[in-house]
């Protein structure tokens, strides 16, 4: 019996032709890293409030614990995260958050209730990449992009 086969160079597929994964980034290179968010969607609809009031999410150190702290429409909310993979880097956030306590306006408060219960529903996974952030979860996704600083931006929202 003979076998032979000819192979010739890879042939992207229509949805990734052109797109190039995110640069790899290392469990240990993770921290101290901040991303920005630049789009929500919810069950495919685009959450207008987060694109007037970006998120800024900040992976750091916390007592040798790796956190993810969130800027969030009312208070800073700051997550432990269990490491959950490689190659993207996927976290997971460890029950409910330590957080300041600021009184806020109706609207930002509810905002905030939202972003709480995604962030803490099991099935909830966080991808950092060097350059960008995904925190999706039960037909929600929100992306953010790397800011390259470490400063929140403050909230209007706050009375």
């Amino acid at each position: 019996m003979f076998i032979s086969a000819c192979a010739g160079p890879p042939i992207a597929s229509p949805s990734t032709a052109g797109a190039s994964p995110p640069p790899p980034l290392e469990r240990a290179d993770a921290v101290g890293r901040s991303y920005l968010s630049t789009s929500a969607t919810e069950s495919g609809n685009s959450v207008e409030w987060l694109l007037e009031k970006p998120l800024t999410f900040r992976v750091s150190d916390q007592n040798g614990k790796t956190v993810l702290v969130v800027s969030s429409p009312c208070n800073a909310l700051t997550y432990k995260l269990d490491y959950r993979g490689a190659n993207p880097l996927q976290w997971q956030t460890d029950g409910t958050p330590a957080q300041t306590y600021l009184g806020c306006f109706p609207e930002a408060s509810a905002q905030e209730g939202w972003l709480r219960t995604l962030l803490e529903k099991p099935a909830t996974r966080i991808t950092q990449s060097i350059d960008e952030i995904v925190v999706s979860g039960d037909e929600v996704e929100i992306r953010g992009k790397e800011s390259g600083s470490d400063d929140a931006p403050t909230s209007p929202d706050r009375p």
